[in-house]
């Protein structure tokens, strides 16, 4: 096993050169990603999790040598509690940790891949299987490859995508909904890549939002819509953006502005502020937890990009929509020949 760190719980551990049955490749980021593993159902998660990936035109794929995930699933436990809690951990100040009381992996960045073991108990609990572990191990991996992380979310049109930054429960995903009923793509709900060379670009794509229950006074069509248990023990509405056409066709992106969200709980209009670069870097928080924490130098770099030309700051009101036609306006300025864009 070498420096690698094998799981262990009272079984015999289960070693690299065990047979893997089940594999896919998905070019997650656009980076060819091949997920291994002794279960199927790994395989259906990471299919779940990335597979719209495959849309990636062939021009935007990276080549060279891809990354790999190996996941073995073991006859091992994890106790009594729901939603086996994660623990993150950065080793060396390049490679991260991630282990519950049944399940461990380890991401080696310069080997370009990650190898764990996992219980079947976590793997059933699909959601939190997905999100805190699959999510968090293929992303790990592929942050090294110039796709450094970012918390944001993100509406497109035009081939032009604006970052919506904010403070958790703000409302990034509730607008983002409201966008995308207005025919607008959405990229990310909570996280983005950006890539630095040869020039930024920014990377994002999901499928689907999770709002808050208290959005149905806002959107008649989820009023009967019943709330699902995220892993996270959060109540929301799952929201498939795919039925609302809101994916975007090419999930890269070279022309990105920012646009910082607050809340104003008093009724009123929207209220947007032009920032320049130093107002808008003041108010980004570069979110550097665990995994993040490996990449400050890139991440900072980034927001010095992204935030070069200035952005704005939009105060929203209890209700989103009104708030909807200003960024289809500031995403007009984004567009070759749209427009002015920030100052």
């Amino acid at each position: 096993m070498n420096d690698r760190i094998p799981y262990t719980s009272g079984t015999d551990p289960i070693h690299r050169d065990d047979p893997v049955l089940h594999e896919t490749e998905i070019p997650v980021l656009g980076i060819p990603t091949r997920y291994r593993s002794n279960s199927a159902a790994v395989i259906d998660a990471a299919e779940e999790s990335f597979g719209a990936w495959r849309s990636l035109d062939k021009r935007d794929v990276t080549p060279g040598p891809g990354t790999t995930v190996t996941l073995f699933v073991h006859d091992g436990t994890e106790g009594p509690e729901p939603h086996a809690p994660v623990r993150y951990r950065t080793l060396d100040g390049r490679r991260m940790l991630l282990a519950t009381r049944g399940s461990q992996a380890v991401v080696e960045p310069l080997r370009r891949d990650a190898l764990g073991w996992v219980t079947p108990e976590l793997v059933q609990d699909r959601d939190h299987f997905r999100y805190s572990w699959l999510d968090a191990l293929t992303y790990a991996v592929l942050s090294p490859r110039d796709r450094y992380p970012l918390h944001a979310a993100g509406v497109a049109r035009g081939g032009a995508l604006l970052l919506l930054a904010g403070p958790s429960g703000v409302g990034k995903s509730t607008l983002s909904y409201t966008a995308a009923r207005r025919g607008m793509s959405v990229v990310a709900e909570d996280l983005i890549h950006l890539q630095l060379h040869p020039t930024l670009r920014v990377w994002g794509l999901t499928t689907q939002l999770n709002l808050l229950a208290s959005s149905r006074v806002h959107f008649p069509e989820l009023r009967n819509r019943p709330t699902t248990l995220l892993a996270r023990g959060e109540e929301k509405l799952k929201v498939d953006l795919r039925t609302l056409g809101a994916v975007p066709p090419r999930p890269v992106f070279d022309q990105v502005a920012v646009c910082l969200l607050t809340r104003d709980r008093q009724p009123g209009r929207p209220c947007l502020e032009v920032l320049d670069q130093g107002e808008l870097l003041d108010g980004l928080d570069p979110g550097y937890e665990i995994g993040f924490d490996i990449f400050q130098t890139e991440i900072r770099a980034g927001l010095e990009q992204l935030s070069a030309k200035g952005g704005w700051r939009l105060r929203l009101g209890p209700d989103p929509t009104p708030a909807v036609p200003l960024l289809e306006e500031l995403l007009a300025s984004l567009v070759p020949g749209g427009g002015e864009g920030p100052p």
